[in-house]
């Protein structure tokens, strides 16, 4: 396998931008060389005056949680992680695949993830799956759980453009039946961005080692883009200052209580980067109650206007007949707004039509095929607001749900 670990990063406007996604492959290796990383202070003395300027760098990191504190937190955490593989052997033919039919060369591990609400679904990123969605969509997932349980769980959800995926647990085989009900994760969906320097404990597995790997950091930037990828993103990501190895996307990034603040989900240079809590949370709800993620289409191409002070959107162009054009939106308008959250780049406007994608209607067992949005314009230097009624946008190829075929 590779030491260079290639990530497919799609264009993720979804409609926001007219002309079709171009992919975009982004290369992020992971073949460079780690070089120790020191220790943070400690009641040690202050470094000789030689040091100094390297301690002033790791002063402001303040006092660490103690040791015990963290081991607590990765011994919860561990029974609830697991490492994914898929099944590459064809041997379901009837249906019936149990984990005793397997032996090590049939599967390949593909990454990490984490249980949620109650055990009885499975948390990970969609991107693990690219090359084998076929196997993924069509044969049990085996799980090997950091306490050494193993278990069967089928392709349930998933989102591309969020990266998210949801797996449903499998019940056991009758010999195992009476296992204890899987622990889970804490995740909510009102989860705040962790503030930076908090401290935080990942555990998942990686690429090479058979068992999971525990790791403690801090949060170095809750939010962050990178320059020359912004088209590329959909998401602002949660910067780890930890070690981050290959195979440890899907894994749950907790605080020093236990809950779920985000999960790894890409490496950029040396950082570890995650999906919000919240974002994870709201798709993860929205597939395992068997609804595909759609947020809505506008049919604006964007682009970034104003001053290196003071930023704006800029609307650069419509598609004909597009609900924008319909609600009197116009080129060369000021995007200020969506939903009442400012926006200043376009990956904010992304983000925030991303939020929207959660087709349930509250109280039904039906699915909204449209939702409205609201955009704070400026136009001639006077500000507007415009309700854009939106459709949503189709699925993407290898997004799944359990009632897709009727979306």
């Amino acid at each position: 396998m590779s030491s260079r670990l290639h990530w497919r990063w799609a264009a993720a406007l979804r409609g926001a931008v007219p002309l079709p996604a171009v992919a975009t492959l982004c290369q992020l290796s992971f073949s460079q060389p780690q070089t120790a990383s020191p220790s943070l202070p400690c009641s040690r003395p202050r470094p000789p005056a030689a040091c100094e300027g390297f301690g002033r760098i790791w002063a402001w990191a303040g006092p660490q949680p103690p040791q015990e504190g963290i081991s607590a937190v990765l011994e919860a955490v561990r029974p609830a992680t697991a490492s994914v593989f898929v099944v590459e052997a064809d041997r379901d033919a009837n249906g019936s695949l149990q984990l005793e039919d397997l032996c090590e060369q049939d599967v390949v591990f593909v990454g990490s993830g984490f249980t949620h609400d109650a055990g009885r679904f499975f948390v990970t990123c969609a991107h693990l799956f690219e090359g084998r969605w076929g196997m993924a969509k069509s044969r049990p997932l085996v799980l090997r759980f950091g306490d050494g349980s193993w278990a069967l769980a089928e392709l349930w959800g998933s989102c591309v453009q969020a990266d998210v995926a949801v797996l449903r647990m499998l019940p056991p085989a009758s010999s195992v039946s009476n296992m204890k009900p899987r622990p889970a994760l804490t995740m909510s969906v009102q989860e705040p961005l962790p503030k930076q320097g908090e401290h935080v404990v990942v555990y998942g597995a990686s690429q090479h080692g058979f068992e999971g790997v525990g790791l403690s950091g801090l949060v170095s930037q809750p939010r962050q883009a990178f320059r020359g990828l912004t088209e590329e993103m959909s998401t602002h990501f949660i910067q780890l200052a930890l070690p981050t190895l290959p195979g440890m996307s899907g894994s749950p990034v907790v605080d020093t209580r236990g809950g779920v603040i985000g999960m790894v989900a890409k490496k950029f240079e040396e950082h570890g980067l995650a999906v919000p809590a919240a974002r994870v949370g709201s798709v993860a709800a929205c597939l395992e109650a068997g609804f595909a993620w759609r947020p809505p289409t506008l049919g604006l191409e964007l682009q970034l206007g104003g001053s290196l002070i003071e930023p704006t959107v800029v609307v650069l162009a419509l598609r004909p007949k597009s609900a924008a054009e319909a609600a009197g939106v116009r080129a060369g308008d000021e995007v200020l707004a969506v939903q009442g959250s400012p926006v200043a780049s376009v990956l904010d406007v992304r983000s925030a039509l991303l939020d929207l994608g959660d087709v349930r209607v509250a109280g039904a067992s039906t699915e909204s095929q449209r939702v409205e949005v609201s955009l704070r314009l400026r136009r001639a230097g006077k500000e507007l607001r415009v309700v854009v009624d939106a459709p949503r946008a189709a699925p993407a190829t290898h997004d799944t749900a359990r009632n897709l075929s009727q979306s």
